[in-house]
């Protein structure tokens, strides 16, 4: 991790007793990467993550990913909005892993 300055190995989960370990342990968070194991420098999608704060509701959050969704739309650009954890949206941008990490996050 460069803005960390040390090393993060992450786990992958490619068989079904890994799968099941997982579930099983429930207390960890599995933010999985977006980038496939063949093309692990350019990532697949790229996620706008739109979480409410002590002064935005989560209707706000609802509203700020729709008019998100109308621009995307606007623009042509595809984006699928989902719920994030229990107070949150993410809208998931297929990029087909074409772009670095870089040009996702400046996107």
């Amino acid at each position: 991790s460069k803005s960390g300055g040390k090393d993060i190995e992450y786990l992958m989960c490619q068989n079904e007793a890994s799968l099941i370990y997982l579930a099983n342990m429930g207390c960890i968070e599995l933010n999985p990467w977006s980038s496939r194991q063949g093309n692990l420098e350019n990532p697949d999608f790229t996620v706008i993550d739109i979480d409410p704060s002590e002064k935005t509701t989560f209707e706000q959050v609802i509203e700020v990913a729709l008019v998100a969704k109308e621009v995307l739309d606007k623009a042509k650009i595809e984006g699928h909005i989902k719920t994030s954890g229990s107070t949150g949206m993410h809208i998931y941008i297929p990029l087909g892993g074409k772009y670095s990490y870089e040009e996702a996050r400046d996107f």
